[in-house]
């Protein structure tokens, strides 16, 4: 496809396809272009990119050109960011990163809200909660003077 002068397309102008590849909560994570549209996913590395696995739809925009298609790509990938573009997708690392994690916590939390096995808590992680031997609980905390009357008491460092 050439262009022989602005907007005017020569005869060899072909369409070209910009597929929009969504996440399972509808979020975009990669926009790309094909020369014809519904051979792409036959055309994509046989190495398999990394923004694949995370793609559960896809949606397909025709553009009269590839230079339309360009355009309306960068256009969208300025605009949304998805995780996966480089090009012109400013901070793409850390978009990527920020993505990845959310998507290891989403991962994680469905897996514990379907009863699969919880993390390992890390050496680092806060206690669980418990009785501190350092503060004894007081005898009668039901009216608000026993509890502030105990507060006062642990802020001058003695005991109720």
């Amino acid at each position: 496809m050439t262009i022989s002068a602005p907007g005017h397309l020569s005869a060899d102008a072909k369409p070209n396809a910009v597929y929009r590849y969504f996440d399972h909560l509808g979020r975009l994570v990669f926009v790309g272009i094909a020369i014809r549209h519904g051979r792409h996913h036959g055309q994509v590395d046989p190495q398999r990119p990394e923004w694949l696995q995370y793609a559960e739809r896809y949606d397909i925009e025709v553009c009269r050109d590839r230079d339309a298609a360009f355009r309306c790509k960068r256009e969208m990938v300025e605009e949304f960011r998805p995780p996966f573009n480089k090009v012109y997708n400013a901070n793409w690392q850390e978009i990527r990163s920020a993505y990845l994690s959310l998507r290891a916590a989403e991962d994680l939390l469905a897996s514990i809200q379907a009863g699969g096995p919880e993390p390992a808590p890390s050496e680092d992680a806060a206690p669980q909660c418990r009785s501190s031997p350092r503060i004894a609980a007081p005898e009668t905390a039901s009216t608000p003077e026993s509890f502030e009357s105990m507060l006062a008491n642990l802020f001058k460092g003695g005991r109720s």
